[in-house]
């Protein structure tokens, strides 16, 4: 976990001069196995119980839990609005919480998900004024945060070839890639090596996939997607055993951009190592970016007096 934590501050620094991005980093006084690993996956907003329909002329309590399925600490903000027109009441603006969720880990063993619970109450609702007797409304409620996790996967490498247990192409997946899991997380490594005399030269295609729900975004406080052509960024930096990787489908200051329909992308990497005979060679790929998620609950106000 050590390791882990050097290289996010590592990463972090370097992302503030390429990109102004700094990963949010755990506290050092917490021992664990480290971050959780696996699929692509990210803070999940569950509405708890709330009463089936709402008297005209009362508030609207909303209590929220947030569930943060991701190994970043993630840092962001909830908001709720309605789908309630002015003149009616409810939400006339959303209502908004800045939050801070620990990412998930193991500890002993054992998965631990962060949870936190928030509260929101509305003006009230009205329907004195209308002919309705009872009407149906959406609420809304959204997070918009920041995350930045790594993925650490391992491989052999060899200088010659013949003689060596090395594979020169394998495919690393599943829990060898140490992949943190996060909304667009690593989810295979394709590595290459091509021998020589005193080393040899390491390709790797690394693919990154996004979950179901959500999509990124360009800063924090982006209320939707900018559309641009190119789409969203991802901040990427990608080493092996200490030395950067210069990676194709990166712009200048090592962003990758994400388009609205994309589930997938693809980034391709290469460096030279000069050793001896053989070596394991560490790949360490750090990703940050913004992400959005919105969950919707219907509700009735209705009026008894019609």
């Amino acid at each position: 976990m050590k390791k882990y934590l050097v290289f996010l501050l590592i990463l972090s620094i370097f992302l503030s001069g390429c990109s102004g991005l700094n990963l949010s980093t755990r506290s050092n006084d917490r021992s664990n196995d480290g971050p959780l690993t696996g699929s692509p996956n990210g803070i999940k907003i569950n509405f708890l119980e709330q009463p089936p329909k709402i008297i005209s002329g009362n508030k609207l309590q909303i209590p929220i839990e947030l569930v943060n399925n991701a190994a970043c600490d993630a840092v962001g903000k909830l908001c709720v609005s309605d789908s309630a027109p002015d003149s009616v009441g409810g939400l006339s603006q959303p209502l908004c919480q800045d939050f801070t969720l620990d990412g998930a880990e193991k500890i002993s063993g054992k998965q631990v998900i962060p949870k936190g619970k928030f509260y929101f109450e509305t003006s009230p609702y009205n329907l004195e004024n209308s002919n309705f007797k009872e009407r149906d409304y959406t609420l809304f409620a959204t997070v918009t945060y920041r995350c930045g996790v790594v993925a650490e996967p391992t491989f052999c490498v060899a200088a010659y070839s013949q003689g060596s247990s090395c594979k020169s192409s394998e495919v690393i997946s599943g829990s060898n890639l140490g992949a943190a899991v996060a909304p667009i997380t690593v989810t295979k490594v394709e590595k290459f090596t091509n021998s020589a005399s005193g080393g040899a030269t390491v390709l790797t295609t690394i693919t990154l996939s996004k979950m179901s729900k959500g999509y990124i975004i360009n800063e924090l406080d982006a209320t939707e997607q900018s559309n641009t052509i190119q789409g969203e960024p991802i901040s990427i930096y990608v080493d092996i055993d200490g030395n950067p990787m210069e990676c194709s489908g990166l712009d200048s200051s090592g962003k990758l951009y994400w388009k609205t329909d994309d589930q997938s992308k693809e980034i391709n990497c290469k460096s030279t190592l000069n050793f001896a005979d053989t070596l394991d060679a560490h790949l360490k790929i750090g990703i940050d970016f913004f992400y959005k998620t919105t969950e919707s609950k219907a509700i009735k106000v209705t009026n008894p007096l019609i």
